[in-house]
């Protein structure tokens, strides 16, 4: 399998023939030839476990470099920012994003609301302005779903090598991207992103408070315990390490973000930069959940 340099097709059940040589196991989860990834990393797994190790997997790491070069554009940051209805703050997370003083960016701005409602209607009036720039594509759904759906197609067309989001009535710190990047680009393969610190702020603009540094590595039971708060916002995730866990559950009524977030660092390290990139508005309930509903 490692030979495989053009991930156009393979042939799965010469694959799994070949595994089951080696292994005595037998893959066949893998269907499609898009699961060559999870594939390949598993077969990196059981090579270690098996002992063979050293420039075995070393071929892997290649073979996965490889294969995420062909799909994902090298050093792109994809930002997705999905929109419901609260369209008047979304020029400033916009901004915020487009004036980053790292520059190799897309943003995947997605409409959560019905096709032909007054808020579409409304968003398309106020993105108007960012047209020209190419950075820039709109994402209009043929239906409102939730978030977590809107999230998951910005996520499918998104064509960076890392991801990252906002909330539409968020906004970064100028030099989010570029201390996020430089900090990930240090880390070895077990590290599957970044966060950082976050302020909130209030309706007037008003600093009201700050995170502290949270523990790093595989923080899932921190997440689940409450110990440690990473809004979406917050993060700077590898795009293919992210191909190969649970997306946003579309099923969940909220607490998709909580669900991701364990779903990634059940699997991968997380590592917190430092410093506060990361601003929220605190002072907006309109998208917050009528919980006498759920």
């Amino acid at each position: 399998v490692l030979q495989y340099e053009n991930c156009d097709s393979f042939d799965l059940t010469e694959t799994n023939n070949y595994l089951y040589s080696i292994f005595n196991k037998e893959f066949f989860q893998y269907k499609e030839e898009t699961d060559y990834l999870k594939l390949i990393e598993d077969m990196a797994l059981q090579i270690e476990m098996s002992g063979y190790g050293g420039d075995r997997y070393k071929e892997y790491v290649l073979q996965r470099e490889n294969y995420m070069n062909t799909i994902y554009k090298k050093d792109l940051v994809s930002v997705v920012i999905p929109t419901y209805k609260r369209s008047e703050m979304l020029l400033r997370a916009l901004d915020s994003i487009l004036n980053q003083t790292y520059k190799n960016i897309e943003v995947l701005l997605v409409n959560d609301n019905d096709p032909n409602d007054e808020f579409t209607l409304e968003v398309k009036k106020r993105v108007e302005r960012y047209k020209a720039d190419s950075r820039f594509n709109f994402i209009i759904q043929d239906k409102h779903v939730n978030g977590a759906v809107a999230r998951n197609i910005g996520i499918k067309k998104a064509k960076g090598e890392y991801i990252a989001f906002l909330d539409d009535d968020d906004w970064w710190e100028s030099n989010k991207i570029e201390e996020q990047v430089k900090e990930i680009k240090k880390l070895d393969d077990t590290w599957g992103g970044v966060s950082c610190k976050f302020t909130l702020y209030d309706k007037n603009n008003n600093a009201i408070g700050k995170t502290k540094k949270y523990r790093d590595g595989y923080i899932y039971k921190d997440i689940l315990n409450l110990m440690t708060d990473a809004p979406t916002g917050t993060l700077l995730l590898r795009h293919d390490y992210l191909d190969m866990t649970r997306c946003f559950d579309e099923t969940l009524l909220r607490h998709q973000d909580l669900q991701l977030l364990v779903d990634f660092t059940s699997k991968y390290k997380l590592k917190e930069v430092d410093l506060y990139l990361h601003c929220v508005d605190v002072s907006d309930t309109q998208n917050r959940p009528d919980y006498s509903k759920l």
